[in-house]
């Protein structure tokens, strides 16, 4: 059964269903602007949810109470203790949960083994086409894929029944227009973003200024993000004299990165990675142009429809983009619009809702009617130990 199938004749009125969300260790940044809404939507779909979080981590990247958290100790699954995991299986069935959600694969290997203790299905959300590997080691009564990407590479590996591989794109709230260049008098704000690892992605940033600065666009760019090349990326930016242009923000949490967007005109993703890029999808959604550096993970880049994308290594292929963005505002705005009304369309929290609450109802029906075959088997640790399946 497809999940339009699972959604299209959604229950009039749905017996509540109790849910609990596994979080790892660290979460997905950003992930929090997802979570969030989806929580409270879920709740008018009888979904009742629960958390079961990792001990000392900050919970920013989840909703805030009422949802009741579960403590537990992060750490390998191999080396959980017998009575702590039977001490979580039976708080899961006193709560009378019926379906774990492990929220990204770090947190699978506990969520399939607390599932199995517990006699109850669980699923689990996929944001890179990485996973590949651990969803086909841990199974799962249905995967919850971000883009067509991870959907694609997880039916082509064949990591699970491609029937249990459901495309559910990130739904999040958007802006009613475009929300870039509002203030003429105003120098124009460009934030880049992205993993501050990757020391050459950030640079090209930085000649960008430079280069801006030189032939008089009035411009400040910040940088958000935090990696092992902020130190040698400072000193460039020194060297390069954009004290007075240019500024380090750090990593800024969900919340605070929201308040940022509402001040920008620009977004650069100077740097992808594995996982989906939450931040650009964010910045669409608040209604700001995007830049992209190389591919990405996430349906919602169409180069020059929805987003730009430029190749690093070229010798001014950044501020050739950024420039064009800035000597036709009419024509960047009606960028901003077209990836807005494709959000609406693609990436609507109501449209999440609906999939992630049929897809619940389905694997939770199934494992309880004894119809959902999970793998059993003995799951193979990362040190080489074996740990006999719960």
């Amino acid at each position: 059964m497809t999940v339009d199938q699972t959604t299209a004749k959604p229950e009039r009125n749905p017996r509540p269903l109790g849910v609990a969300w596994v979080a790892p260790a660290r979460p997905l940044q950003h992930l929090g602007r997802v979570l969030r809404p989806l929580a409270t939507a879920l709740m008018d779909q009888m979904v009742e949810l629960t958390a079961i979080c990792p001990v000392g981590p900050d919970t920013n990247e989840l909703p805030a109470p009422p949802l009741e958290i579960i403590r537990y100790r992060p750490g390998r699954v191999w080396a959980l203790h017998p009575k702590t995991l039977t001490g979580l299986a039976g708080q899961i069935q006193e709560r009378k949960i019926k379906l774990l959600h492990a929220l990204q694969v770090e947190s699978l290997p506990l969520t399939a083994h607390l599932a199995r203790a517990a006699g109850v299905g669980y699923v689990v959300s996929s944001y890179s086409p990485a996973d590949v590997r651990r969803i086909g080691k841990f199974g799962a009564g249905a995967v919850l894929a971000a883009s067509e990407k991870i959907q694609e590479n997880l039916t082509r590996r064949k990591a699970i029944d491609p029937e249990r591989i459901h495309l559910v794109r990130p739904g999040v709230i958007q802006v009613e227009r475009p929300m870039c260049f509002r203030e003429p008098s105003h120098s124009v704000a460009i934030v880049a973003g992205g993993n501050l690892n990757n020391f050459v992605a950030f640079e090209a940033v930085l000649k960008t200024v430079v280069e801006l600065t030189r032939r008089d666009y009035d411009c400040m760019c910040f940088i958000v993000g935090s990696g092992r090349s902020e130190r040698r990326l400072r000193a460039k930016a020194e060297k390069l004299g954009l004290v007075d242009r240019l500024s380090f923000t750090g990593c800024e949490p969900g919340r605070r990165f929201a308040g940022i967007l509402e001040a920008v005109d620009i977004y650069i993703c100077a740097a992808t990675g594995r996982n989906l890029e939450l931040q650009s999808l964010l910045a669409m959604a608040a209604g700001i142009p995007v830049l992209i550096a190389g591919e990405l993970t996430g349906d919602f880049v169409d180069d020059g429809k929805t987003a730009m994308r430029f190749l690093l290594g070229g010798k001014n292929v950044l501020t050739g983009k950024i420039t064009s963005v800035l000597d036709d505002y009419q024509a960047t705005a009606a960028m901003a619009q077209r990836a807005l009304s494709h959000l609406q369309e693609n990436h609507s929290v109501a449209k999440m809702v609906t999939l992630t609450a049929g897809i619940y109802r389905q694997v939770a029906q199934e494992a309880s009617g004894g119809s959902l075959k999970l793998p059993r088997r003995p799951t193979p640790s990362s040190s080489g130990r074996t740990v006999p399946a719960v």
